[in-house]
């Protein structure tokens, strides 16, 4: 098993999800409906954050369609790409009916007594949204614009029905046992000192680039010897390897750059693949970069726990 499977439905039938989805989506619109007729002015799916980012659409959205991405990962079910333009069409008809319901619970009729038509409704709603930028600032009608900032409410609401499932397809998965694999950082190689050990210890500026020079030479190397000795079968060696790791990780107590070792593998057939990814923060924001990943069947990992 290797953790870079082509994303692909597999034997299990993605309806089970879209039911999922569509449960899920049906418990939502009632409660938005008993909130939209209880509670004055409510309007969630009207919510932005700087002016264009439909956070309370994104967020009914993210709640209305759970039931994909949960029902995905307990079923085992690794979804095709046709599955998520069906999600992602499901959910457009339901951010109409989320709309819909908020227009029904309000009774909205004309002077004459006659109901007003919810396109008629929709189309008022959307072009006599105000814009307003900064604080005392009275605004301005968008007119037509509104629907452009409508487009994106419907997109944040599409995209929070598929987030589960977008995630979970870049998860390990096992095609043999059709179940999501199990990950876990089993080891953290240091790659350099710490600039503030460094300098607690004295170190000048040679003494320090020589230190981090060895550290990443010595990390490195080890990070290699641990996938070689998976490659070539020897899981006693590869257990030493992690002990030495272990060591060194503590030795060095905190590091800005490391190594990290993860154990991906099949919570059933124990099938699965080790992969060491390069860690380091820029700009106070961790990065990740995959380095290498090596496969090991049941037999390599039976009775051992990493």
């Amino acid at each position: 098993m290797v953790d870079t499977i082509p994303l692909r439905e597999t034997k299990r039938t993605g309806f089970r999800v879209i039911g999922s989805g569509i449960i899920t989506s049906a418990a939502t619109m009632v409660l938005l409906f008993l909130l939209s007729a209880n509670v004055d002015d409510f309007n969630i799916m009207g919510w932005y954050a700087f002016l264009v980012f439909p956070v309370g659409a994104l967020l009914v959205g993210l709640v209305s369609g759970s039931g994909y991405g949960i029902s995905s990962w307990i079923l085992g079910v690794r979804n095709s790409k046709r599955v998520f333009w069906v999600i992602a069409g499901i959910q457009v008809f339901v951010y109409f009916l989320a709309e819909y319901i908020q227009f029904s619970s309000q009774g909205i009729r004309y002077t004459s007594g006659e109901p007003v038509p919810f396109w008629t409704y929709y189309d008022i709603v959307v072009r006599s949204g105000v814009m307003k930028i900064g604080h005392g600032s009275n605004g301005f009608e968008l007119g037509y614009l509104g629907y452009f900032f409508n487009a994106i409410e419907i997109v944040g609401f599409s995209a929070g029905g598929i987030i589960g499932c977008g995630l979970l397809a870049k998860k390990p998965y096992c095609l043999n046992c059709e179940k999501y694999m199990k990950s876990n950082v089993i080891a953290k190689i240091p790659l350099c000192l710490d600039p503030a050990i460094a300098k607690k210890e004295g170190l000048d500026t040679y003494d320090f680039e020589r230190r981090n020079k060895e550290a990443f030479s010595v990390g490195m190397s080890l990070q290699t010897k641990l996938h070689d000795a998976i490659a070539g079968g020897h899981a006693g060696d590869f257990e030493e390897l992690l002990k030495q790791a272990s060591l060194r990780y503590s030795a060095f107590k905190k590091t800005p750059s490391w190594v990290q070792v993860i154990n991906d593998c099949c919570p059933d057939c124990r099938n699965g693949s080790i992969r060491s990814q390069l860690a380091y923060y820029q700009d106070k924001a961790l990065q990740i970069e995959e380095l290498r990943s090596t496969t090991f069947t049941q037999e390599f990992f039976r009775g051992r726990v990493w």
